[in-house]
């Protein structure tokens, strides 16, 4: 993931910056086949609140961790405020597919089949650009898939 945004953060002058709240979910291993693999991260979708497999975190905790890291740095890189505008803070984060599908979903309401769907159609690399309101809501600004790589 560091060497995914290392050359967008370099072009501007940042530095990649690793926080263990933007992990990919924990598991244990490889489960054996393609199939297996897919039908674990279906359960993880559709049983959000129960490891799908040996040594998995729940989706709920994987989306917990990751809210409050997005929370955090949202504190951190607070919108500039003038008289007449303000202007949000702009942070870039970069995390695996299933850890994205755990958080997309409940920020954006998503349902389960939605969420299997999106993280199916996920590519490698892959963006989105998602505005989250003060009130933490967000919708997507630049959906997935529209990345040319």
């Amino acid at each position: 993931m560091v060497h995914t945004l290392a050359p967008a953060a370099a072009a501007r002058d940042r530095q990649v910056r690793q926080e263990s709240a933007f992990a990919e979910t924990h598991s244990e291993g490889w489960l054996g086949s393609q199939e297996e693999f897919t039908a674990a991260v279906r359960r993880f979708i559709d049983v959000p609140d129960h490891p799908t497999a040996p040594g998995w975190e729940a989706a709920v905790t994987a989306r917990q961790r990751f809210a409050a890291g997005v929370e955090r740095l949202r504190a951190e890189y607070e919108p500039n405020v003038s008289r007449d505008r303000v202007l949000p803070s702009t942070i870039a984060i970069c995390t695996c597919g299933r850890m994205l599908a755990a958080y997309l979903s409940g920020l954006l309401g998503w349902s389960a089949n939605d969420t299997f769907t999106r993280w199916q159609a996920l590519q490698m690399p892959d963006l989105a650009v998602l505005e989250i309101a003060e009130d933490g809501q967000g919708q997507v600004i630049i959906p997935f898939g529209t990345l040319v790589v």
